[in-house]
């Protein structure tokens, strides 16, 4: 985080830490409540509006993001990516931790906690476990700033390192998939058509998201196309793990 801030032209200190890590959930939070009270009128259909409401951040991730990114690497700017922090950044990945935790406000706001039963309430919480353990071991081998697309603002190609290592060695887009996992872990402890579709529209997005995030990816590693072709996107393959396995050195 501390390449961020430096970034960012701020100064390095535990209050900066703070106030970037509030921004970000204070953005999340807005955009988690502001997408909840357009699904209101929709009751139970709340996966209507969580299924629109993927489509601008798919449009921002796709071209918009893509387009200034592109603009702003190459920038005589000192500090090119504190301008694309506030405008493309920090809103995108909001945007996206908001979509994540939105079944959880729908079954909340829905009573979903005097309906609670005891084999969903188990069964979510495991798989919530699964999902934040996915995302905790993709951070530990990606990094904070380049979960938030610090490197990608590097004008030299060999600034931009692709991480391939750790949970990347198997899976391209682990932290989107990790969130995905959560989302459905707590439609599934909610266990209510309101916070169950709205999560299940969370997952409907993911071939669309590959397939976007695979060709962004391209333009900024010029090896992404070969790790493409060797590494799954969204889930493992397992026969080609246990090939890898079997060809180690022992």
């Amino acid at each position: 985080m501390n390449d961020v801030l430096a970034a960012l032209g701020w100064r390095v200190s535990l209050r900066q830490r703070l106030t970037l890590v509030g921004y970000i959930f204070f953005l999340s939070a807005v955009f988690t409540v502001g997408g909840y009270a357009i699904a209101l009128p929709f009751g139970d259909r709340t996966y209507v509006v969580e299924l629109l409401l993927w489509i601008p951040w798919l449009i921002w991730l796709g071209y918009v993001f893509p387009r200034d990114h592109a603009r702003a690497a190459t920038a005589a700017s000192p500090l090119p990516y504190r301008r694309a922090f506030f405008r493309q950044v920090a809103p995108g990945v909001s945007w996206n931790f908001a979509q994540m935790a939105r079944p959880g406000l729908v079954g909340a706001c829905d009573g979903g906690f005097g309906q609670l039963r005891p084999v969903p309430v188990a069964v979510g919480l495991c798989v919530v476990a699964a999902g934040a353990t996915v995302i905790h071991i993709a951070l530990r081998s990606l990094g904070v700033s380049r979960a938030l697309f610090l490197s990608e603002y590097r004008i030299r190609p060999e600034s931009r390192p692709l991480v391939t290592v750790g949970v990347y060695g198997w899976l391209r887009h682990p932290l989107f998939v990790g969130g995905v996992v959560t989302s459905l872990g707590i439609g599934v402890f909610f266990c209510t058509p309101g916070p169950l579709g709205t999560a299940l529209a969370n997952a409907a997005v993911l071939p669309v998201y590959q397939v976007l995030e695979d060709a962004r990816c391209r333009r900024v590693h010029a090896s992404y196309r070969d790790y493409q072709q060797s590494v799954a996107g969204l889930v493992p393959d397992v026969r080609r793990l246990g090939r890898q396995r079997s060809t180690e050195p022992h």
